[in-house]
């Protein structure tokens, strides 16, 4: 915040003209709603829990490594192509969901 209004006096003592002036307000703007917009995006993404077994407490938990590309609908049918248990993935999918409500 600091730093934000020495550099603003810094543009406004030293430029003076008003259109550069201008110009640089917008660009400041639009690198502004850039930063907002990557942070959101990295906060709204959905992530796909992988199960992770803490031996020190028994437990499992959730690692949130997995992000879900676009138009793919992850669930318990993905898995049909994959020589895995599927009931056993599906119990630990519901243990890692039930463990992040908590």
């Amino acid at each position: 915040m600091v730093l934000s209004y020495l550099l603003g006096c810094f543009i406004d003592h030293f430029i003076q003209n008003e259109k550069i002036k201008i110009m640089i307000a917008i660009l400041s703007g639009v690198v502004s709603l850039v930063i907002v917009y990557f942070i959101y995006k990295m906060v709204t993404e959905p992530i796909i829990c992988d199960p992770v077994h803490i031996p020190s407490n028994n437990q499992t938990i959730c690692d949130p490594v997995h992000q879900p590309s676009s138009g793919e609908n992850y669930n318990i049918h993905v898995l049909n192509e994959l020589n895995v248990d599927q009931s056993t993935v599906k119990n630990s999918l519901e243990e890692c969901i039930q463990n992040l409500k908590l």
